[in-house]
């Protein structure tokens, strides 16, 4: 299919004289509301028609900027466009004509593309023959290089947060339940179509049934609006008027969702970049609003909030009823990325691979990937292009910089995930971050102790940190700001997001001979970073000792593991013996074995072993 045309049902009148013409000069169109394509799931068919097009053409008008439906296709268009651009840079997917007079600034990212005007005959006519040489050009993109065709059989499209969007429908549908929440997961992993898919599940714009719905991403706002919680509130629901006081758009705000008689949802995206002083205003407002309709006592009316953030920061508090009910994404486990592999190969009618191969294969794309959706999404494409030839290249370095590499730039070590609220100076802290995080990643945790070892012992990050005017502390403040670094609620110190700490490891260290030395040097931090700590922090310091001591005997010298591990372990228990509260710390310390996955991985999955490493521990079991 060449184009899918995204417009409001308001605008079908132009949009039906638009589709024949661009049909009569060769071009396929999918039309959402041609009755052919009605019935049946259609988010989900709608998904796949984006995804399978040449191109996207948007026909924005007031009702289109309105319209849940078609913000939800433009996102998605907007993300197949980057997708389709970290493949070949000249690539365009997004085209837009405007069919009546419209605010740019109401229609999010679509703001920054070029208009092409189709508001009479004429207009309409001239744009068009644009738009079809944009779409069939020449098939060379105007660097000279063919462009990568589009294939007409797509991977599976994500049913990712499928679990995690039943579970908040029920939440919010149900009189009683949780019907403020807060998501949170660093960057690619979902949040945004959590949320979009939310907002499209419990709207029904046909019969003007189910849920009223406001979706706002603070990255598509104006700057300005992060400071200004009036107009923030405004946007959020619906307003007209966004000069409203504080007070006023509290009580307006109330009185619309009344006025309307059904549920209303707000969702708010990429909460990050709001500051903390704007957050806890925001925060405050809702909870007013909330107020006002709970005491007005219609049955029929309730208030939905669904905020999605990279971070926590300001969002829980123990403020008075509605408290926000957190909810943490998490990557696919093994078991998805086995069913969308196998779900591939029924779609390219793969249908004589065994169930062992696409197992095996499942292991490899979860490797790569880590379970991030973005990132499986890249290698379920490869796949598809390779036609699933000699995959076993999944396990190689270089297959693993062709696919992650352009996926961590773009969003992991970009200037939005590293600098969430912005700020002066940033290519010269970026650069100091990322040499941080070059030494970061092998641990598992991290404190301002680590930063001060890695300070002194590595002079490119003290050269990068005096160029960036950071010193320790400034240092330490900077990753902690980032959306890579998890701030834990009942402990001192902060982890990196495990699957991207994986992700970053092989990232920054690409040979064997690299993350050989990089163990090395983590271990001995650590084993003197636990001399120094006590109590539970020894315990888990210790504990960190063991994992890193597998990791590097699995890098050199994995024979070894089943005499050397056990020893250690004791060396442990003996240490603990000595503390008034042994008992204590040993339990402590058996517990944080049990649930280590990631050092159940590091001794190669022996079950055997990983059992006798949890007996010599165990209080109730002697040695």
């Amino acid at each position: 299919m060449d184009l899918f045309l995204s417009y409001a049902k308001e605008d079908q009148e132009v949009a039906n004289k638009i589709s024949k013409q661009l049909t009569a000069r060769g071009l396929s169109v999918y039309d959402w509301l041609d009755n052919k394509q009605r019935g049946g799931r259609i988010v989900e068919r709608m998904e796949e028609a984006i995804s399978a097009a040449r191109g996207f053409l948007a026909l924005v008008s007031p009702a289109y900027a309105a319209s849940p439906w078609c913000q939800r296709e433009r996102r998605l268009a907007i993300h197949i466009e980057s997708d389709r651009q970290s493949v070949d840079s000249h690539s365009q997917f997004v085209h837009v004509l405007t069919v009546a007079r419209t605010d740019r600034g109401t229609v999010g990212f679509l703001r920054d593309y070029d208009w092409q005007d189709a508001t009479n005959d004429a207009a309409i006519s001239s744009s068009l023959e644009t738009v079809v040489r944009q779409v069939r050009g020449d098939g060379t993109t105007p660097g000279g290089t063919p462009s990568p065709p589009v294939s007409s059989v797509r991977p599976p499209l994500f049913r990712n947060r499928e679990t995690e969007l039943l579970d908040l429908e029920r939440a919010l549908n149900n009189p009683g339940g949780i019907h403020f929440w807060l998501i949170t997961a660093p960057p690619a992993l979902g949040k945004s179509w959590l949320l979009s898919r939310l907002s499209t599940s419990l709207a029904n714009d046909e019969d003007g049934n189910g849920w009223g719905t406001q979706l706002i991403d603070i990255r598509e706002e104006p700057s300005s609006i992060r400071h200004d919680v009036p107009r923030l509130l405004a946007r959020l629901f619906g307003l007209d008027r966004p000069d409203l006081s504080e007070p006023d758009a509290i009580r307006a705000s109330a009185q619309r969702i009344l006025a309307s008689g059904r549920p209303f949802l707000c969702l708010l995206d990429s909460a990050e970049l709001l500051d903390l002083p704007a957050i806890k205003a925001l925060r405050r407002c809702m909870r007013a609003v909330y107020q006002r309709v709970q005491e007005a006592g219609d049955s029929r009316v309730r208030l939905g909030i669904v905020v999605a953030s990279r971070r926590d920061d300001g969002w829980p508090g123990l403020e008075s009823e509605p408290r926000l009910e957190s909810l943490r994404l998490t990557p696919f486990r093994l078991e998805i990325v086995h069913q969308a592999l196998a779900d591939l190969a029924r779609r390219m009618n793969r249908t004589n691979v065994p169930s062992s191969v696409i197992s095996a294969h499942a292991r490899r794309v979860h490797r790569l990937s880590e379970g991030l959706p973005a990132l499986l999404d890249r290698a379920l494409r490869w796949i598809q292009q390779e036609q699933w030839i000699e995959l076993e290249r999944l396990d190689t370095q270089e297959l693993f910089q062709e696919l992650a590499e352009p996926y961590i730039r773009s969003e992991l070590l970009s200037e939005e995930s590293l600098f969430p609220q912005g700020g002066d100076h940033l290519h010269e802290t970026r650069v100091a971050l990322e040499t941080a995080l070059r030494n970061l990643v092998p641990y598992r945790l991290i404190t301002m102790s680590h930063v001060q070892y890695h300070l002194a012992s590595d002079p490119e990050l003290r050269r990068v940190a005096s160029e960036a005017g950071l010193e320790l502390e400034t240092l330490w403040r900077a990753l902690s700001r980032t959306a890579l670094l998890l701030q834990l609620q009942s402990e001192p110190w902060h982890e990196v997001y495990a699957p991207i700490r994986r992700l970053l490891f092989r990232y920054f260290y690409s040979t064997d001979e690299a993350r050989l030395a990089a163990r090395r040097l983590s271990y001995q931090f650590v084993t003197i970073w636990t001399e120094k700590v006590n109590n539970s922090d020894q315990v888990r310091g210790a504990m960190e000792c063991l994992w890193h001591e597998a990791v590097l005997l699995q890098l050199e010298d994995p024979a070894s593991m089943a005499q050397q591990l056990p020893e250690s372990m004791r060396a442990l228990y003996d240490a603990f013996q000595s503390s008034d509260n042994a008992w204590e710390l040993r339990s402590f310390a058996m517990r944080l074995a049990e649930n280590d996955t990631e050092l159940h991985a590091a001794i190669g999955g022996e079950s055997e072993l990983f059992d006798r490493l949890i007996g010599i521990i165990n209080p109730g079991v002697g040695r």
